[in-house]
Order: C-alpha cells, then structure tokens, then sequence
C-alpha cells in the first residue's frame, strides 16, 4: 500500500452515516490549509491501512482522526480536527477542558443514535467533485509492499 501524502492528517468517517458525511463536507470547506485528507471506513483503502495500524481498544468508529502515527478517536478526534481547520472552529478545542470521559459518553450516545436522528444512506456517500483531490481512494493507493 502505497503511503499518503506526508503531512497531512487523514480522516476516516462512517460514508453511509448521513451525520458524518455531513461532517466531511463542513471539514472539507474549512480546511484553508490543505491538511486533511478523508475516507470512508466503508472502503477497502480503510480496511488495509486499519489492518496496518490496529486501533486502540474497543474503538467504535464513526470518525476517526490518523495524524503524526497515532489515532485520535471519540470527542480527541473531533476536537484534534477543529484545531487545525480554520475561521472560528479552533474555538470548540475549549472543549478540551472538559474530562475526557465525559466527552467521550456524550460522543458516544451521539454515535449510537446516528442513523435514527439523523439517517443514513443506502451506500458511502463520497464528497461532491470539488473535493475529489481530499479523497483518498484505492486507486490512488493501490496494495503494494512500501508501507505506511
């Protein structure tokens, strides 16, 4: 599997959530410094690079955030994500002061109850062409024996 590009964050999202697709979209507008880079958890580029580099324990993803070698997950990965996208969002990481815990119970009841509240699509939903470039796909990254 061929690496993707150096110095950018990679975000993986549920693609048939209607939420975090949603979610990518707002990501994707506000990402003034080119640092993201998405792809849906549904894909086999997300499969193989999850295989590489295992998440940390029972990790119910929905969005999930790879950046400098480590996965940030539950309310870090969102937080992580607002303090490097641009306009007011870096504001929410005041968040960060509340205890973890807490932060991650509130992510999760929201994660549990995604589909019914908010719906979800009958297949991935990948970003609109604009955004083509941000999408990591397997054709880009093909399986090949470099490594991540």
């Amino acid at each position: 599997m061929k690496s993707p590009p150096t110095g950018h964050f990679i975000i993986f999202y549920d693609g048939i959530c209607v939420l975090c697709s949603r979610a990518m979209q707002i990501v994707l507008k506000a990402d003034c410094r080119d640092r993201f880079r998405i792809c849906p958890l549904q894909s086999a580029f997300a499969a193989r690079f999850i295989a590489l580099h295992p998440l940390p324990g029972d990790t119910e993803p929905s969005i999930l955030l790879w950046a400098a070698g480590k996965w940030y997950v539950y309310s870090s990965a969102i937080l992580h994500i607002c303090r490097h996208l641009c306009k007011g969002w870096p504001l929410l990481c005041i968040a960060f002061l509340i205890p973890r815990r807490i932060r991650d119970a509130v992510y999760r009841f929201i994660s549990r109850h995604r589909y019914r509240w908010f719906g979800q699509y009958n297949t991935c939903r990948l970003p609109d062409a604009r955004w083509k470039t941000k999408l990591l796909t397997d054709d880009e990254y093909p399986e090949s024996s470099s490594g991540l």
